[in-house]
């Protein structure tokens, strides 16, 4: 990652999921913030992107016109407020205590606080959420409401 990383763009990518739209850009692919592109996976440390088809010749992207961004390169991300399914909460726990641990010398006590408050409040929530439901007898898989996962974010 390059020097762009910031607390807002880490809480953006915590914030994401697929099917949510993004724009971006990056010192070596190229500026693609005029049409948003849809998010079509969230990895560690990058979202799995399909740019826009509107971009001629995109840079940086494989047949299927996708590409990997990186949290650095992230400008904006719309959510699409579709449920969010209960194994993709258990990743992004996963994945911010990994970030947490890699990251902490990159940003100040304060911002370190807001991102294990934050994985203090996704734990909290993942568990809620398990004892809520019937997630053991094997029934379809839980959907949750985005607005209880985006409330996670408030008041950090």
């Amino acid at each position: 990652m390059d020097n762009n990383l910031t607390i807002t763009k880490a809480l953006d990518f915590f914030r994401a999921f697929k099917g949510d739209e993004i724009t971006f850009e990056n010192s070596h692919c190229g500026t693609y913030t005029n049409l948003y592109s849809e998010i079509h996976g969230v990895g560690i440390s990058s979202l799995r992107v399909k740019v826009n088809p509107g971009y001629p010749n995109p840079d940086c992207v494989d047949q299927d016109n996708m590409t990997d961004v990186s949290i650095d390169s992230i400008r904006t991300i719309i959510s699409k407020d579709a449920p969010v399914k209960l194994e993709d909460i258990d990743g992004k726990i996963l994945y911010l205590e990994g970030f947490i641990s890699k990251n902490k010398t990159l940003f100040t006590p304060s911002e370190n606080k807001v991102l294990e408050k934050l994985l203090e409040r996704m734990k909290l929530f993942y568990s809620k959420v398990l004892g809520e439901g019937n997630i053991d007898s094997g029934e379809e898989e839980e959907e949750i409401e985005r607005s209880r996962f985006k409330s996670l974010f408030i008041d950090l």
